[in-house]
């Protein structure tokens, strides 16, 4: 049920299957400000010539933004369950 839910959520805020242009403008801004947002959403408007320049130059930095922050939430998650792990036997 979790990862049904997760995998529509996914594709319905990265674009694939509503493109993201055709949201009521507050709620694309939102999305776009997510992870979800530049999945498929910013390659296809590239690609179609809707986005260039500055635009183009905005998404591909806040990727990267998001791409350093859930990197960085990943190894502290991580080294915060490994703290945890018991080990049996051996």
């Amino acid at each position: 049920g979790v990862r049904m839910s997760a995998v529509s959520l996914t594709a319905i805020l990265s674009g694939s299957v509503r493109p993201l242009p055709f949201f009521p403008d507050a709620v694309r801004r939102v999305i776009e400000l997510t992870p979800f947002g530049f999945m498929i959403n910013l390659p296809l408007r590239v690609y179609s010539g809707d986005i260039a320049g500055g635009e183009l130059i905005r998404g591909v930095v806040l990727q990267l933004v998001w791409l350093a922050v859930l990197v960085l939430v990943g190894k502290l998650w991580m080294r915060r369950s490994l703290k945890k792990v018991v080990v049996q036997g051996g």
